[in-house]
Formats: C-alpha cells, structure tokens, sequence
C-alpha cells in the first residue's frame, strides 16, 4: 500500500499503521484527549441539554420584554447565541453516543496497546486476513485491517467490523434538540431586531449536525447488513 501523509502532522507513514488510513498514532493521542475532556464537560452539562429550547425560549421573551434597545438586545441574542450553541453542541455528546461513557478508558487501553506494539516502518497485515496488507487502522481498536473488514465513513476505513456495531447503538433523536434551541433563538432575534449574521450561521450549523449523525448511521447500517448478506450467500 506503501506510504501516506498524516492529515495532521504531515509526516509521511505506512498506511498499514496509520489510524483510519489518515492520522499517526502520535496525532490521535491528542484526538483522544480532546475526546475524553469533551466527555467530561459533557456529562456535566447533559442534564440541561434536553431543556436547552424551553431555557432559549423563556431567554427570547425576555430579551424582547425587558432589554429596552436595539444594541442591548442584538448584544444579548449573540451571546445566547454562541452560548446555547456550544452548551447543545457539547451536552448531546454523550447522549448521541451513550457508549462512550463506559468504552472511553477501554479505548485509550486499545490504544496503548497497539502503540506498544507498533514498529514504525513495519507493515501491518490485516487481523482477520493474515496474507492482507492493511489499508489503516480502527479508530476503536487500534487493531490492522484490510478493505474486507471495515465500515466506510466518508470515505475512509473507520472502524472495524466488531467495532462498528457500536455505532448503531447512536441515538438520533437527541440532535434534534440544537436545531429547535437554535432556530427559537434565530426566529426570535430575526422579528424583534432583524437578520444577524451569527445567528444565522448558528442556526444553519445547528441545521447540518442531525443529518450527519443520521448520514453516519445509515451508512454503517448498509455496510452491516452488506456483510450479513455476503455471508449469507457464502453459506449457501
């Protein structure tokens, strides 16, 4: 398969040994970090986040109220603006992917796991297909696999077969919430003090994250039933 940039560092790789065929093991150690400080932050605001549009309207009425100009009122939709839009954007995470709660330490094992026994400059044959050269590694695992034995996302090898069941675990309907928060506040702002430009960038942002999550689903859902299906004609 020979050699790949890293998306992140820049640095040229085997591809066998880069994770989703894409980053190096030394880039997504920062990915993981992120993730569990995400997490952490997330569990913390989760409890607020399913009232997030009842909290953005009781806001909206009381800015149109009670803030007696223009300049205070449009100063007051920006900052509940970007701050409904991060509180929703970080609060559905661990809600969207109950998993993570339990699998977040179980992940960064793998991952040290997998660190330890990489030998850079090596390739990596496929865990399931010894006689395969990998084409990237799970973002979960961290184990090697080649084409035969991975979800597609975008693109790119993304998690395993093993691994990829979790995904269809994602709960959909919690991304709902940041659209509704964000279009309260949007149509809200847009009748009382006209169009604004953040918030209509937060709205339409929040607009894109449910069919993405849904887009993600889906194409893990069809590659699963893809692979039972080719087993099953394998059997007969």
């Amino acid at each position: 398969m020979g050699e790949k940039t890293c998306n992140v560092c820049g640095k040229h790789f085997l591809l066998s040994n880069m994770i989703t065929g894409s980053t190096c093991f030394s880039c997504y150690r920062k990915t993981l970090s992120i993730q569990k400080k995400m997490l952490h932050v997330s569990k913390i605001i989760s409890p607020v986040f399913p009232f997030t549009p009842i909290i953005a309207g009781i806001l909206s009425m009381l800015f149109i109220f009670f803030v007696p100009s223009k300049g205070q009122l449009g100063l007051a939709f920006f900052i509940t603006n970007i701050s409904m839009f991060l509180i929703c954007l970080i609060g559905m995470i661990s809600q969207i992917q109950p998993f993570l709660k339990e699998d977040i330490i179980e992940i960064e094992q793998n991952y040290k796991l997998s660190l330890d026994r990489l030998i850079p400059g090596k390739i990596s044959f496929c865990l399931n297909h010894p006689e395969s050269e990998a084409i990237g590694r799970c973002s979960y695992c961290f184990e090697p696999f080649c084409h035969e034995d991975f979800y597609f996302l975008f693109r790119k090898p993304t998690f395993c077969h093993r691994c990829g069941e979790k995904y269809l675990e994602v709960e959909i309907y919690p991304t709902i919430t940041l659209p509704l928060t964000m279009g309260l506040l949007f149509f809200a702002e847009f009748f009382t003090s006209g169009l604004n430009i953040i918030s209509l960038i937060t709205f339409i942002g929040s607009l894109v994250i449910p069919p993405v999550f849904a887009y993600i689903k889906y194409r893990v859902q069809k590659q699963s039933e893809m692979e039972y299906y080719n087993q099953f004609l394998l059997q007969k």
